[in-house]
C-alpha cells in the first residue's frame, strides 16, 4: 500500500512461482512458449519458519524459510524508516534442486499498461506483453510498469542481470533460477 498515494499497488500477494521448463530443442538456450503459457506447477508456500532478524529504529526485517519441490528458500524482507521506506527490499538465499523448472518472482499489480520499460546498460526499451516470438527478455538493473494514467506504478530493482517477462497488462515476473529439462 502506497501511503502517499493512498493506493494499493498489489492486486494479489507477490509469490515465487515454479514453472515447468522442458524445452524441446537447445535446453541451455531456449524456453518453449508452450511451457510458458501454462500456469505455475507450484508456488513456494506452505509451512514457513518466520523470525525477526532486525528490529531497530532505522530498519526492520523478517526472514521467511520454506521448502518446495526439493529446494529450500530463505527470503529476507526489509523495510527502512524515512525515505528508505519508499521501497521494500527482498533478498533470497535459495538452495535450488528443482529439476525441469524455472523460478519466477511474480508481481501482480494494480497498475495496468500493455507496455513496460526495461533498463539496459545503454538506456531503456519499452516492450509489450508476452507473445510466441518474445516472452523472456533481458532486464539489467530494473524494469517498470507505470499505469496508463501515468499517476502510479511499480519498479522492480535487481542487483544482477536477470531475464523477466510480462504475461499481461498487470503482471511483471523476474526469473530468478532456471534448470531446464
Amino acid at each position: 500500500f502506497d501511503k502517499v498515494l493512498k493506493k494499493e499497488l498489489l492486486a494479489e500477494p507477490i509469490r515465487l512461482a515454479i514453472k515447468t521448463d522442458k524445452p524441446v530443442d537447445w535446453p541451455a538456450w531456449n524456453m518453449d512458449w508452450s511451457d510458458q503459457q501454462k500456469a505455475p506447477r507450484a508456488f513456494v508456500s506452505g509451512p514457513a519458519k518466520i523470525r525477526i532478524v532486525e528490529s531497530g529504529p532505522a530498519r526492520v526485517a523478517i526472514e521467511v524459510a520454506r521448502e518446495a519441490e526439493g529446494s529450500t528458500f530463505v527470503q529476507t524482507v526489509r523495510l527502512a524508516a524515512g525515505d528508505g521506506g519508499n521501497r521494500v527490499e527482498f533478498s533470497n538465499a535459495i538452495d535450488w534442486k528443482t529439476a525441469e523448472a524455472n523460478l519466477k518472482a511474480t508481481f501482480p499489480l494494480t497498475a495496468s499498461n500493455p507496455m513496460a520499460t526495461y533498463n539496459w546498460d545503454v538506456g531503456t526499451i519499452e516492450r509489450g506483453n508476452n507473445h510466441a516470438k518474445k516472452f523472456e527478455v533481458p532486464s539489467h538493473q530494473w524494469f517498470d510498469l507505470t499505469d496508463k494514467s501515468g499517476t502510479f506504478g511499480v519498479t522492480v530493482l535487481q542487483d544482477s542481470k536477470n531475464a523477466s517477462d510480462k504475461p499481461d497488462d498487470n503482471t511483471l515476473r523476474l526469473t530468478l533460477m532456471r534448470t531446464p529439462g
